[in-house]
């Protein structure tokens, strides 16, 4: 997927990538494997129909598969980043990178009265904005404003009444301009926090450069997000710094990156035996923060975990009982203050093949996903 893998949307797929390629199981992110270990054969999974409601202590939490718009391709990177912009539900469709197809962003309507979304087409025409050459669309976000930031393959720049703003190099390309509560002000991330400013009709000014020493208690940051509301918190997961163990942690800090608590679960955080990763990304409701533990076997779910917004753990479900047996959570946008948007993956189809790789001829598994998108209420 090129040099945008490492936006914060694709943090967790990235590492899948990184993961399946240290084990040698071949050059391209489509292909899961354990070192010539037999997969597991899969049923076929229907998706669960209707609402699904669950219990996580006093917490309801409910969800309800959203028809109208689904993916089908053979890598687990086919989505770079969503978000919600005024009333539309935007992501980036990055699916045709294999064919050497540049990631794009799509718009939908979102109707939950009818459990439905559809191409925006007051938008953008088809409900689609397209990239000239040597372009890339990734890690959409918004304003109170109204304007839609966009990282670009150079720079980032901001889409409002079917026009662009001047593009902005400062940070870089590949980056994700998170946009305050307060409507004013901005962080800037890719890796790390790299900088942030006053938002000013689209573009990004008084800028201040950050380093990774303003989180220095992470070796990096894989998802980052802010506080709903009057909520002026800054939320991030990463790897911890810890030379007792390689442990995924969330971190919260305050506006001036005051470090306020560092959290996790009560189980192991680690990214275990290269399958499970902890906290690939995350997102805050007026009174949770939600995230999961992303299963790299295919008939294990990952788990989906809650925080209250303090940061003490509230405890974890299994994926299946939340979105339906052989769902897994890809990717999640807050909503409102109690809804999330998150993007489900299954497994729909597996077949072995003869792959050749170090010189060697090996049997693999390849998987192809399907994914939806669901709401999901919490509390």
């Amino acid at each position: 997927m090129g040099h945008y893998f490492q936006c914060r949307q694709l943090c967790s797929l990235w590492l899948v990538l990184c993961f399946c390629l240290t084990l040698g199981c071949a050059k391209s992110p489509t292909v899961q494997m354990g070192a010539d270990l037999e997969a597991p054969e899969l049923d076929p999974v229907l998706p669960a129909a209707g609402t699904i409601v669950s219990h996580l202590g006093n917490t309801i939490i409910t969800s309800q598969r959203l028809e109208g718009r689904s993916l089908t391709f053979t890598n687990l990177d086919g989505v770079a980043g969503l978000t919600r912009w005024q009333d539309k539900l935007v992501f980036s469709n990055a699916t045709g990178t294999a064919q050497g197809h540049q990631p794009y962003l799509e718009a939908l309507d979102v109707n939950f009265a009818t459990s439905r979304v559809s191409p925006a087409t007051t938008v953008f025409q088809d409900g689609k904005l397209l990239p000239g050459p040597g372009e890339s669309y990734i890690n959409p976000s918004a304003d109170l404003s109204g304007y839609l930031y966009v990282g670009r393959s150079q720079s980032f720049a901001s889409y409002k009444d079917q026009r662009w703003s001047a593009r902005d190099t400062t940070f870089g390309g590949q980056v994700q301009i998170l946009p305050a509560a307060n409507g004013h002000t901005a962080l800037v991330w890719k890796d790390y926090l790299r900088g942030r400013g006053e938002l000013v009709e689209g573009r990004l000014t008084q800028t201040q450069p950050l380093t990774p020493a303003a989180t220095s208690q992470f070796q990096n940051l894989q998802a980052v997000t802010l506080g709903r509301g009057t909520n002026p918190l800054i939320y991030v997961s990463g790897l911890i710094k810890d030379q007792a163990n390689d442990s995924y942690k969330l971190g919260i800090y305050t506006p001036d990156l005051k470090l306020l608590k560092i959290t996790g679960t009560d189980k192991n955080d680690k990214f275990a035996d290269g399958l499970d990763l902890p906290f690939p990304q995350l997102a805050v409701t007026d009174k949770y923060i939600c995230s999961w533990k992303f299963s790299f076997q295919p008939r294990i779910p990952a788990q989906i975990c809650l925080w209250n917004l303090d940061g003490r753990f509230l405890g974890s479900l299994s994926a299946a009982k939340v979105l339906g047996e052989g769902w897994q959570p890809i990717a999640v946008t807050s909503w409102d203050d109690r809804t999330l948007i998150l993007l489900g993956g299954r497994i729909t189809r597996q077949e072995k093949r003869r792959m050749l790789v170090d010189n060697h001829f090996h049997e693999l598994q390849v998987y192809t996903w399907e994914y939806n998108f669901f709401r999901v209420d919490v509390g």
